[in-house]
């Protein structure tokens, strides 16, 4: 079974806000994942923002999001929602993106589009996203975590055509 117990989003704000919103929390967390772009390094700093969370005292696990097509990660999804219980106190706005997640309509041609909407609720359905690949990951690794070259290693494995 995958507990989602807790659910934060906001924005406009630096990383310092999001390590303390997690360290306020009464939890006692396992791994941290997050997709490929935190590895991305500031113009300003010099820094990526996984560096600037281990220096806050929180270390990340960087997923192999990028080489991921949309389709793959929500097939994710799909694969672990069987077994999946969310807060419906906790995590009412995760909820609402999850049940408003769906593909853009082009008023032009009529039809629906290979893409989800960007609007409001897709922030939410991507960290969700994210997650389920995460799960994958943990779940393959067994009950030790596993380190980035790990989750590389298995994803290669598991996607032989992202060679």
């Amino acid at each position: 079974e995958v507990h989602v117990i807790d659910y934060y989003e906001n924005h406009g704000e630096g990383l310092p806000h999001y390590v303390g919103v997690l360290k306020d929390k009464p939890y006692v967390y396992g791994e941290h994942f997050g997709p490929h772009d935190i590895e991305s390094h500031s113009f300003s700093s010099g820094l990526s923002a996984k560096e600037v969370a281990s220096s806050l005292g929180v270390r990340f696990i960087t997923l192999p999001t990028l080489k991921l097509r949309l389709e793959d990660g929500i097939e994710a999804v799909r694969g672990i929602f069987p077994r999946v219980w969310i807060d419906k106190t906790k995590c009412v706005q995760l909820i609402k993106c999850l049940e408003n997640y769906r593909k853009e309509f082009d008023d032009r041609l009529e039809v629906y589009k290979n893409r989800p909407l960007h609007d409001r609720y897709s922030h939410g359905s991507d960290s969700f996203r994210y997650a389920a690949i995460a799960v994958k990951i943990h779940s393959d690794a067994g009950k030790g975590g596993v380190t980035d070259a790990q989750a590389e290693k298995w994803f290669t494995q598991y996607n032989p055509r992202f060679e």
